[in-house]
């Protein structure tokens, strides 16, 4: 039996599990990160009808709802959560001038469900982790608060912007880790590769996002910082392949770390010798690769030698010419998620998408849309032509263990069912959960 992804699945088992209803994908990426830092483990949906067969398959101990994604059509969302007998707790998020969406939490008191106080609208992340911190103090489904979730939670906040750490002592203390978020090939539906993304785990402060410690361009730490991840990165990688061999790492390089003189020799020593290692992807930003195109064309030369390529990131970010693309030795183009999300609704979105797909074909070069998050983007993208896709749809970056543990479940293959679009899955779940 094929067993779901992780988030599905809870990621960690003594975490609680927590759905997020958003249809404003960056606002739901945010709440989700906010839960994942704070213990919790966490999966977002656009699609309430997706959620709802997931209510009923994982039991989730909470459901985070945006009133703008549920208001049209509550009282139905109230109905279906207390038809399959939901036992967990529901926090609405509301704006405030939304006075009267108070109602939300009467229609599903009325239900029998347990309803907290909502979560107003713009919220600043020390809030929702004080709610999420009293949330956990009274208990999950279960009644016994999970240990690990415990610990996480009650560390202090941290409001994005409000504190700026150190480089040099992240390094020397030790607090660097390696987050993984699973690319999926969209012909076999399984792990074909991994991103490694930046995270601190600051003892007061716990997890902490790149934008709070790196450094800016071209500052003296770069080299030692991405010498210290490519070192991880491939130690991971050890571990990794005896589940999936097929694993390609990637790693976000900048162009100035990249194009310097010994980096190349670094990475051609650093490698693993173990036959199985399938090369390594350098995602380097679009607009980075158009500020020094001559110095990245010769080192991507080289490290093309090493089985080491390029991946172009944000690809469609950046106001730039193809033309000036055409000939540098790439290997993969990455979609911007801004463009990925709603390509199947948004006409330009679309168009743009199918545009790059048709580019990336035509060079020859792997195609992966990022950011993924609704089903109806991710039909739309494979019927452009994708190659592969990551984002929350599937799982969210995890660290390394969880990982790890995910692919020795066999969580790397994905049931294609899972991701089918509203319009085209017609599960007896969902059918029973409309009809109530």
């Amino acid at each position: 039996m094929v067993s779901p992804p992780v988030g599905a699945a809870r990621g960690r088992p003594d975490a609680y599990l927590a759905f997020v209803l958003c249809r404003e994908p960056q606002i739901g990426a945010c709440v989700r990160e906010a839960l994942i830092a704070n213990g919790f483990s966490s999966r977002q949906f656009c699609d309430a009808e997706l959620l709802l067969t997931e209510v009923v398959a994982e039991g989730p101990d909470l459901i985070l709802l945006d009133w703008v994604s549920v208001s049209a059509d509550v009282d139905d969302l109230m109905a279906a959560l207390s038809s399959v007998t939901y036992q967990g707790k529901v926090l609405p998020m509301i704006a405030r001038a939304e006075v009267e969406s108070i109602d939300i939490t009467r229609v599903g008191a009325r239900r029998g469900l347990v309803m907290l106080p909502p979560l107003e609208k713009p919220f600043r992340i020390a809030e929702l982790k004080r709610r999420l911190r009293e949330i956990a103090a009274i208990g999950g489904t279960g009644g016994k608060r999970p240990a690990r979730a415990r610990s996480a939670i009650e560390s202090e906040a941290l409001v994005p912007g409000e504190i700026k750490l150190d480089l040099a002592d992240i390094l020397d203390s030790h607090w660097l880790e390696l987050w993984y978020q699973p690319k999926i090939d969209l012909e076999l539906f399984s792990i074909c590769g991994a991103e490694a993304l930046l995270r601190v785990r600051h003892p007061k402060h716990g997890i902490i996002f790149p934008n709070d410690f790196l450094p800016l361009t071209s500052d003296p730490l770069d080299a030692p910082l991405f010498r210290v991840i490519v070192d991880r990165a491939l130690s991971d990688w050890m571990c990794f392949a005896d589940q999936n061999p097929r694993l390609t790492m990637s790693l976000n390089v900048p162009a100035s770390v990249v194009v310097s003189p010994d980096f190349g020799c670094f990475l051609r020593a650093s490698l693993p010798k173990d036959p199985r290692f399938p090369g390594l992807l350098i995602e380097i930003n679009e607009h980075e690769i158009i500020g020094d195109r001559d110095s990245i064309h010769a080192a991507a030369l080289q490290l093309n030698r090493y089985n080491v390529r390029i991946s172009i990131d944000a690809f469609g970010a950046t106001d730039s010419s193809l033309s000036r693309l055409h000939d540098l030795p790439f290997a993969e183009l990455k979609l911007d998620r801004n463009f990925v999300s709603e390509c199947a609704s948004n006409p330009f979105k679309h168009g743009l998408c199918q545009v790059v797909v048709d580019l990336a074909r035509h060079l020859g070069v792997s195609i992966c849309a990022q950011g993924v998050e609704a089903a109806e983007d991710l039909q739309s993208l494979m019927t452009m032509g994708c190659h592969t896709a990551q984002g929350f749809l599937f799982a969210p970056a995890m660290p390394s263990k969880q990982f790890a543990k995910m692919l020795s479940r066999g969580d790397y293959l994905f049931p294609r069912e899972k991701f089918e679009s509203r319009s085209d899955r017609k599960t007896d779940v969902a059918r029973k959960i409309w009809a109530a």
